[in-house]
């Protein structure tokens, strides 16, 4: 009897765990999106600028690789990658060894524009951490590792 209900106990506080990281997962998004929110001068939708930011960290990405990074449809994504290709901010690659086999990367234009908007945005948050002590900033840092190892595992 004891054992049950120790069982349920720790079962409780698992949905209550859950349940606390379910409302934290939503205010990070909203802070996220806030924080992502495309500048007005950006000629890009959000999906093409998390495309060539995935291309960035991945370059010679598959379309199956990237649909998958993505989470949208081969088709969708193939449509959006030939208008990318076109404004001359991905270039397609075709493989010697397999011609079926297609690789993506950024063109300079593309590589130029990503780190230049990564660069605004690291700066936004700079500013942001001003307000945050020494002490408070250290403790960010290492609950960002903590999660970082937590969430790789989940």
């Amino acid at each position: 009897m004891i054992r049950n209900l120790k069982w349920k106990w720790l079962l409780m506080q698992d949905k209550k765990l859950a349940q606390e990281l379910f409302h934290f997962l939503i205010k990070t998004k909203k802070y996220a999106k806030k924080k992502f929110f495309l500048p007005s001068h950006c000629p890009l939708t959000e999906t093409q600028f998390k495309t060539l930011i995935i291309l960035k960290n991945n370059p010679n990405i598959t379309l199956r690789s990237l649909s998958s990074e993505l989470n949208v449809s081969n088709s969708s994504l193939s449509i959006m990658l030939n208008k990318l290709v076109e404004d001359g901010w991905v270039d397609r690659i075709y493989t010697k060894e397999d011609r079926r086999l297609t690789l993506f990367k950024l063109t300079p234009k593309g590589k130029n524009f990503v780190e230049s908007l990564i660069g605004e945005k690291i700066e936004e948050f700079n500013k942001d951490l001003e307000i945050l002590s020494e002490k408070e900033k250290e403790e960010l840092k290492s609950s960002i590792k903590n999660l970082e190892k937590i969430f790789s595992k989940l």
